[in-house]
């Protein structure tokens, strides 16, 4: 049996640890918004368009939130589109290259904001610097958060490379002699090459089920879970 723990939650867990200086920051933006929307005369002031900019950023997160709470709106939050557990993994790798690069580029930089753009675009409309100590503040908070995310997803999506790409990567140790067969067979056939161009991973796998069966079964495991709970719903 193969499992996983839900995606969206482990993001959650892994960016939910803020230091105090930042956590202040954002409680108190969070009251501020909600003291607003309480007086409809000046709510205007909050833009609909960075609005609904927010509300489509946080569509997946909406979408379980409202359907956890019943609401009659949730499924206009449905993204219809094909996902798997490695697609949403290459997110994550990605997502923790960049806070890689940030933190490089900070201290490359000696503290300048060209990866925060609205950091940016504050301290040069104001004619400012960036105090030192907010250089630290945002410097430990990528450390913490690249940690989180390591820890959260600590694993290695590399072995999974021949489902996503079959006509270049080697079989792996733990492979079965028919397995590794089956796999040589399909790096070697041209019109296989043609058709995985042209098809999801899913589909690809389960329409040679039947002529490489061990070897499509072995990745079709990997692809059926559901990678986010709110697509078995």
């Amino acid at each position: 049996m193969i499992w996983t723990h839900y995606i969206i939650h482990r993001e959650s867990l892994a960016s939910q640890n803020m230091c105090p200086s930042l956590n202040t920051v954002l409680q108190t933006v969070i009251k501020i918004v909600n003291y607003i929307k309480t007086r409809p005369v000046k709510a205007r002031w909050l833009s609909k368009g960075n609005v609904l900019i927010r509300v489509f950023e946080l569509r997946q997160e909406l979408y379980t939130y409202l359907s956890e709470e019943g609401h009659n709106d949730f499924n206009k939050f449905i993204d219809s589109k094909e996902t798997n557990i490695l697609q949403l993994y290459d997110k994550v790798v990605a997502f923790i290259k960049k806070i890689e690069l940030w933190q490089r580029k900070l201290t490359e930089e000696n503290g300048k904001t060209m990866c925060f753009s609205f950091l940016k675009s504050f301290l040069e409309d104001n004619d400012l610097e960036l105090p030192m100590s907010s250089l630290n503040i945002i410097s430990d908070h990528l450390m913490t958060l690249k940690n989180h995310f390591e820890k959260y997803f600590p694993e290695d999506i590399v072995q999974y490379n021949w489902i996503n790409d079959p006509f270049s990567e080697n079989p792996l140790l733990n492979f079965t002699t028919t397995e590794e067969e089956q796999l040589i067979d399909i790096s070697s056939d041209s019109s296989l090459r043609m058709k995985f161009s042209s098809f999801s991973l899913l589909e690809f796998w389960s329409s040679i089920k039947d002529e490489y069966s061990e070897i499509s079964i072995k990745a079709l495991r990997v692809l059926l879970p559901f990678a986010t709970s709110y697509l078995s719903k």
